[in-house]
């Protein structure tokens, strides 16, 4: 990973899902940028791993097991990263259920409609109330990771595109609502390689074809090395006035 600008130096930051695939890119991203990082995932070895990746790069991070279904598991994780580091500066809900293969709104099964209802809704909304008050002590943030296709909709991605705009109504919604207290509420939008999106172009070859070719920089980005950097801006104190945003970070497939 190249060198980076320590822009996130002494922040507490608790990234959600960060036990594999963006999340942990996520979460080596952070640590370089010098924040610690509470990484939570629904099973524990995976936080561990990703834990002992984030020490191999000087960083300082605490696995903790989080289901972000459970309210409970939640506010455990607040705890924890409180516990340990003093305080929380901010969270960034990540975990997603499976989007499940290509299929029309009629076909879609009951689980991948319910499963992203339960991570990317249930789970934005348990991340804010376990986090609301530690953010306002620390006059932090809550960042919340979308989808440009929440912007532009996508065919065959029923659930995966309701989970997605929903998250950005609630991001501009509590952006309004706790900025009078100093809480600042943003969206990161990214395309990069992880280990869904692998599996998905397993089940539809011609998918990596098509995001190459919507892509102005004509490559699929890196979780750590080109989504990660932005996520850090979005936490650290030089994005102080910027709230009820959604970045893209998608190699300009997607402009406003």
């Amino acid at each position: 990973m190249a060198e980076r600008t320590g822009i996130a130096q002494g922040k507490t930051v608790l990234v959600t899902g960060a036990g594999g695939g963006l999340g942990r890119g996520f979460a080596i991203a952070l640590a370089v940028e010098g924040a610690n990082v509470v990484v939570a995932a629904r099973r524990l070895q995976t936080g561990h791993e990703t834990v002992g990746l984030v020490n191999q790069r000087g960083g300082d991070a605490l696995a903790v097991e989080c289901d972000v279904t459970s309210l409970d598991d939640m506010r455990a994780a607040v705890v924890a990263a409180i516990d340990r580091y003093g305080q929380l500066d901010a969270v960034v809900h990540n975990a997603l259920a499976p989007a499940g293969a290509p299929t029309t709104v009629e076909a879609l099964p009951d689980e991948t409609w319910n499963g992203m209802v339960a991570t990317a809704i249930d789970g934005s909304y348990n991340a804010a109330i376990a986090s609301h008050a530690a953010l306002v002590d620390s006059k932090g943030s809550l960042v919340v990771v979308t989808s440009r296709v929440a912007l532009y909709g996508n065919p065959q991605q029923p659930a995966y595109a309701m989970a997605k705009g929903a998250q950005r109504g609630f991001i501009k919604a509590l952006a309004r609502e706790w900025g009078p207290e100093g809480v600042r509420v943003n969206g990161l939008a990214p395309v990069a390689m992880s280990d869904a999106m692998e599996q998905l172009m397993t089940v539809d070859p011609k998918l990596r074809d098509r995001v190459l070719g919507r892509s102005s920089l004509r490559r699929i980005g890196d979780g750590a090395e080109d989504v990660g950097p932005v996520l850090a801006f979005l936490v650290s104190d030089a994005s102080a006035y910027v709230t009820g945003q959604t970045f893209l970070a998608d190699g300009g497939g997607y402009m406003l």
